[in-house]
């Protein structure tokens, strides 16, 4: 009806407004973070990954697509370990950048909307998101998301949601602080996706909800390995809801 019309018309500049965005700053999009705190956060999230999918069974070859995979540096890092990767953004520049970043590996890389993925059923063993789903509208755009994960996903396929623990405080920081100096995220805030949605939704069983990292991006680099000492132990306690990431990781 109108209405619906009305609405996918939204949608569809809203879309066109996140693309020219990422376009835009795709050359300098590796450049928003430290790079020390780019390459630790990197790092950190391959390893998890890594050790998610071979707890669930994912072996080495199984496919699996990042989906919002920008430059294409987590992409590289999975494909390297063996598995048999894709990878989609909807910003073109960046899925260029993801194909200087992977060349040499077998990594197929297009530019594609999560709201409508060009895949059949049953295309993939593992679907991860890193830092992508709260870039979607609302939370009736967060759903059709998960459900077109779903649909693309294999029976018994794991999703590997890493987004950011946006509670109290560190929601501030994101919304009014992160802004003034990384041109990702938007001042005022995106669309957090909080375990709790991930815990509640209907499509997956939630096998697990991991938090780790416990310092804001500013941290400078002489004080870095202080503060991955500090880091360390406090993943290690019972205060690790507090990390300001974490990772779920969800069956179909």
């Amino acid at each position: 009806g109108l209405r619906a019309g009305f609405y996918r018309g939204l949608q569809e500049v809203r879309m066109l407004k996140e693309q020219v965005h990422f376009d835009v700053i795709a050359s300098s999009y590796d450049e928003q973070l430290p790079k020390h705190i780019r390459e630790f956060l990197l790092v950190k999230k391959t390893r998890i990954t890594l050790k998610t999918l071979n707890k669930y069974g994912i072996k080495k070859g199984a496919r699996g697509i990042d989906l919002g995979c920008g430059t294409g540096w987590y992409l590289k890092n999975i494909s390297e370990y063996g598995y048999n990767m894709s990878g989609v953004d909807n910003s073109a520049r960046l899925i260029d950048e993801a194909k200087q970043v992977n060349r040499g590996n077998d990594a197929k890389l297009e530019v594609a909307d999560i709201l409508k993925l060009e895949y059949p059923e049953d295309s993939f063993d593992f679907v991860y998101c890193i830092n992508s789903l709260h870039h979607l509208r609302d939370n009736m755009e967060l759903n059709k998301a998960l459900s077109e994960i779903h649909r693309v996903l294999k029976k018994g396929g794991l999703l590997i949601v890493h987004e950011l623990n946006t509670f109290f405080l560190f929601k501030l920081y994101l919304n009014y602080i992160f802004p003034l100096t990384n041109r990702i995220d938007k001042f005022g805030g995106e669309n957090w996706v909080m375990p709790k949605q991930l815990a509640k939704q209907k499509l997956f069983e939630v096998k697990e909800i991991y938090y780790y990292t416990f310092f804001p991006h500013i941290i400078p680099k002489f004080l870095f390995g202080l503060f991955s000492r500090i880091n360390n132990y406090m993943e290690r306690v019972s205060l690790r809801k507090f990390g300001v990431h974490y990772m779920a990781a969800l069956k179909k």
